[in-house]
C-alpha cells in the first residue's frame, strides 16, 4: 500500500491535470494564434508555482514537451479525460462537489478554484485539506464495484461467464481494494450490480457509451488518493 498523498501534492496534481485538460483544448485548435503560447505557458506556470516539482510524472513531462500535434493517441486521450481527474481531485480537496453520476463534468470552474494559471497558484495549495480518508475510500469502493459489475455484465451478456472467469474478476477486485485498505462485503457487490442494472445496457456496459471511460478515469484518480497506487499514471490492472 502506497502512502496517501498530502493535500499539497493532491492540489499540485490537480493543477497538473488542469494543464493537461488545457492541452486537449489546444490540440483541438492548434492553429489558434495563442495556442503555442498557451502550450509553453502552462509548463512554465507549473514550474513557477512549484507544482511541477511536486506532481509532474514522466508521462506528463512527455506531454508538455511534445509540440502541438505531436501527441500519440494514448497521451492525447489522457489529456481529453483530464477534466474528470480534476473533478475528483478538486472534490477531494473541498474545492468542488463530488462528480455527478454518471455525467461528464465541466472542469472550467474547478480549474479556476485551483487558481490555475494564476499568480497565487502556490498559495492555494497551502490552504486546502483532504476529505476524511474513509469518505475517499468509500468513493473508491463505489467506483470499483460498479466497474467490476460492468465487467461481469459484459461476460454474462457475451455468453462467456464461466464460474472461473467470474471468480477471477472478484479476486482481482478484492486484491486491488485491499491495496488501499478497503474491505468488500456482499452488500457492496449487490450494490454494484444494482447500479449497472439501473443504468442499463446502453449506459455503463454499452459499447458506444462514454460512461465506461469516465468510470475508469475516476476510479484511477480515487485509487491514487487513497494510496492504492504509488503513481497517478501507474498502469491500470
Amino acid at each position: 500500500m502506497a502512502a496517501i498523498p498530502t493535500p499539497q501534492v493532491v492540489a499540485a496534481k490537480a493543477q497538473v491535470c488542469a494543464a493537461l485538460a488545457l492541452r486537449a483544448t489546444i490540440e483541438a485548435n492548434p492553429g489558434h494564434p495563442k495556442a503555442e503560447a498557451l502550450r509553453e505557458g502552462a509548463a512554465v506556470w507549473l514550474r513557477k508555482v512549484g507544482a511541477w516539482e511536486l506532481a509532474v510524472e514522466p508521462l506528463e513531462e512527455h506531454i508538455f514537451a511534445a509540440p502541438l500535434g505531436g501527441l500519440a493517441s494514448g497521451p492525447l486521450s489522457d489529456c481529453q479525460w483530464a477534466g474528470e481527474d480534476v473533478a475528483v481531485l478538486a472534490w477531494a480537496l473541498g474545492q468542488g462537489k463530488r462528480p455527478p453520476e454518471w455525467e461528464p463534468v465541466n472542469a472550467a470552474p474547478l480549474t479556476a478554484a485551483l487558481h490555475f494559471m494564476q499568480d497565487d497558484g502556490e498559495a492555494i495549495r497551502r490552504q486546502v485539506s483532504l476529505q476524511p480518508v474513509e469518505e475517499l475510500r468509500d468513493y473508491f469502493k463505489r467506483l470499483s464495484v460498479v466497474r467490476w459489475a460492468t465487467h461481469e455484465a459484459r461476460l454474462k451478456r457475451g455468453g462467456s461467464a464461466e464460474p472461473r472467469s467470474l471468480d477471477v474478476l472478484v479476486r482481482v477486485l478484492r486484491e486491488r481494494l485491499a491495496n488501499a485498505d478497503v474491505v468488500l462485503t456482499e452488500v457492496d457487490f449487490a450494490r454494484g450490480r444494482e447500479e449497472v442494472e439501473r443504468i442499463g445496457p446502453g449506459g455503463l456496459t454499452g459499447d458506444s457509451s462514454s460512461i465506461p471511460g469516465l468510470l475508469v478515469v475516476r476510479q484511477m484518480a480515487a485509487e491514487w488518493l487513497v494510496g492504492g497506487r504509488s503513481a497517478f499514471w501507474e498502469a491500470d490492472p
